[in-house]
């Protein structure tokens, strides 16, 4: 969104939720949940319009969390790991065997 813009990002977004709810045969309204991971997500004003930009399409609760949040549930499925993202920007982000979790870096452009 920092790139593109707010109008622009309303657009991919709710493109790429529409997309993905044909793919999955279900009407976008029907979500009970939604989470959308980004990079960004860390500002709570840049979380906080992409929830609701994500509301004028979806049903049910929406979460937006980090890229980072999304990508260590992918690579360690709630157990305890390290991951690097390392692209425009860069973060490094660990949770340990109690939950607890930490990073390095993932500030943007400040």
């Amino acid at each position: 969104m920092q790139r593109v813009g707010e109008e622009v990002a309303r657009a991919a977004l709710h493109a790429g939720i529409r997309e993905a709810c044909t793919r999955a045969r279900v009407a976008p309204q029907e979500l009970a949940r939604t989470c959308v991971g980004m990079a960004g997500a860390s500002d709570p004003k840049v979380a906080l319009l992409v929830q609701r930009m994500a509301q004028e399409v979806v049903g049910g609760e929406v979460e937006v969390v980090g890229d980072n949040a999304i990508a260590m549930e992918a690579a360690f499925r709630g157990t305890p790991g390290v991951i690097t993202i390392a692209g425009t920007g860069s973060i490094v982000y660990g949770r340990n065997e109690r939950g607890e979790s930490a990073r390095a870096g993932g500030w943007g452009p400040v």
